[in-house]
C-alpha cells in the first residue's frame, strides 16, 4: 500500500523494524529492497516488543513528520498526500478508520472511525473533541520533533499508545478531518495483546501504574494540559478496571 501512494515516493521514507524472530524474514524484506522503488530501510532488533521498534525507528526517521502504520495494517492510495495537505497548513490532519477482520471479509468501524464520521469538513477541532485519535500513535502524521524528544514506555505491553500521545498532546496542533479517502485500514485481532485475557489482579496492577504515569505527566506540565482532557483520560482507566471487575 506503501509503494501505490499518490504522494511522489521520493519525498518520504519507509522505515522497517523488525524484531521478532528474524529469519527467514529478514532475508526476505533484504530482497524485496533491493528491487523496491520506495526509499526503505529494514533493522532488526534483538529486544521484542512494539514500544522498542517504534522507538528506533523514531530515532532513525529522517523526515518532518512520522506515521506509524502496523504490520499487519495497510493504507489508501491518498493516505499520505491527503494527510500531508491539511499537516502542513499547522492541523493535525486525522485519517478515516476502517477495521477489517483477519481474512478481509468483513469491514467496519470502531470509536474512532465513529469519531471520524461525525467531524465536519474544513472545521479545526480542540484535542477534547478529537480525544479518540489520543488513544492510538496512527491515522495521522506527528512532527518528528516532538517524537524526536518523547519515547514509548517499554514498561507496558497495555495501554503504551495512549500514555504516549498523551504526553506528546501538549505540543500538538489541532485537527481537521481530512478526506474520507485517506483510510487507515485496522487490522483485528482477537490474539493481539490489547485483546489478551489476563487475571483481573494483573488487569488492576497494569492500570494502576498507567495512573501514575499520567498523573506524572501532567504534574510534571500541569500549565500546558488542559484539565479537562486529562481528566477523561483518567476516567476511562477506570472504567476499563471496574468493566474487568
Amino acid at each position: 500500500s506503501l509503494k501505490q501512494q499518490s504522494l511522489s515516493l521520493d519525498l518520504f521514507e519507509v522505515i522497517v523494524i523488525l524484531n521478532g524472530e528474524k529469519q527467514p524474514y529478514y532475508f526476505e524484506i533484504k530482497e524485496y529492497i533491493k528491487n523496491s522503488e520506495l526509499n526503505i530501510k529494514c533493522y532488526y532488533l534483538e529486544s521484542k516488543g512494539v514500544s522498542n521498534a517504534r522507538n528506533f525507528g523514531i530515532k532513525v526517521a529522517k523526515g518532518d513528520f512520522i506515521t506509524f502504520i502496523d504490520s499487519d495494517d495497510w493504507v489508501s492510495e491518498v493516505y499520505l498526500e491527503e494527510l500531508l495537505n491539511i499537516t502542513n497548513k499547522g492541523y493535525m490532519g486525522l485519517a478515516n478508520v476502517i477495521c477489517y477482520n483477519q481474512i478481509r471479509e468483513t469491514y467496519y468501524t470502531d470509536f474512532i472511525g465513529i469519531n471520524y464520521n461525525k467531524l465536519k469538513k474544513d472545521y479545526i477541532y480542540s484535542h477534547l473533541k478529537i480525544r479518540s485519535y489520543f488513544s492510538v500513535p496512527w491515522a495521522k502524521l506527528l512532527p518528528s520533533k516532538i517524537c524526536k524528544e518523547n519515547f514509548f514506555s517499554t514498561k507496558f505491553d497495555y495501554g503504551e499508545d495512549a500514555l504516549y500521545m498523551f504526553a506528546i498532546e501538549p505540543y500538538i496542533p489541532k485537527g481537521m478531518k481530512a478526506n474520507e479517502n485517506a483510510i487507515y485500514y485496522r487490522r483485528e485481532v482477537d490474539t493481539s495483546l490489547s485483546r489478551k485475557k489476563r487475571p483481573y489482579k494483573e488487569v488492576f496492577s497494569i492500570h494502576i501504574n498507567l495512573l501514575l504515569e499520567y498523573w506524572k505527566c501532567y504534574l510534571y506540565n500541569i500549565s500546558k494540559y488542559n484539565f479537562k482532557f486529562f481528566f477523561i483520560r483518567n476516567l476511562a482507566i477506570l472504567k476499563h478496571i471496574i468493566k474487568r471487575f
